[in-house]
């Protein structure tokens, strides 16, 4: 029997955003890498699913992910965050292989789309401004663009 790879799924988050998001944002934001965890548990081994809502939050997750190496790292990008963030776990793993899921829960948007929409829809400007850090700091890493039910880790 071949054994799944193990992979820890992050989602970086901002406090800033929590008064265009609601109260329960954060709790809905780290519901969905459960969920994305969940649903691909078949293929690989979820290891880990946290989120990171600080750089010292980078520190603790980069020192849990040193302690037991995933063979992969997952990020759920769907909001702007600081890329400092991550890159403060990501500094101390030069090695991790990373993919990074600018991930969408939605389709198109309607006439109502407002503020709070952009906020919690926002992976198309977090996912940049994570991947240009990256870019220019010479790290591989893959990515994916869709919706979360399109693009299951098939």
């Amino acid at each position: 029997m071949t054994q799944r790879p193990t992979i820890a799924v992050v989602h970086p988050y901002w406090t800033f955003w929590e008064h265009t998001a609601g109260p329960t944002f954060r709790a809905d934001r780290l519901a969905l890498a459960r969920y994305v965890a969940a649903q691909n548990d078949d293929r690989f081994e979820p290891t880990l699913v946290a989120d990171v809502a600080s750089i010292e939050d980078g520190v603790a997750l980069g020192g849990r992910l040193r302690e037991q190496p995933p063979d992969a790292l997952l990020v759920l990008m769907s909001m702007a965050v600081p890329p400092a963030y991550l890159t403060a776990a990501l500094d101390q793993l030069p090695r991790l292989p990373l993919v990074i899921w600018a991930i969408h829960e939605t389709g198109l948007v309607g006439g109502d789309f407002d503020h709070g929409g952009i906020t919690t829809q926002g992976a198309t400007v977090g996912a940049p401004m994570l991947t240009n850090v990256l870019s220019r700091q010479g790290r591989p890493f893959e990515l994916v663009l869709g919706r979360v039910d399109d693009c299951l880790l098939y």
